[in-house]
């Protein structure tokens, strides 16, 4: 079965899960370059989810500060 974005999302929001947690486990490759550093963007992503508007206002803050480096397309990315 062929499912849009928006039955997607839809199926999550009454499942009460996030897309991730159908997502990662079929495409880790999508979150890193290799398994390690997948594992650690989806760990990322599931604290985050548990953190309230101030808090993720204040982490955002912290992130901006933070150096990166140029990836090969031009984007910056941690």
């Amino acid at each position: 079965m062929q499912l849009t974005v928006g039955q997607l999302l839809h199926a999550c929001e009454v499942l009460s899960i996030s897309p991730v947690e159908i997502l990662y486990p079929v495409a880790p490759h999508l979150w890193g370059e290799d398994q390690a550093q997948a594992e650690t963007r989806l760990a990322i992503i599931e604290k985050l989810a548990n953190f309230e508007g101030l808090t993720l206002h204040a982490i955002l803050r912290f992130l901006h500060h933070l150096k990166t480096e140029e990836s090969g397309e031009g984007q910056q990315r941690l």
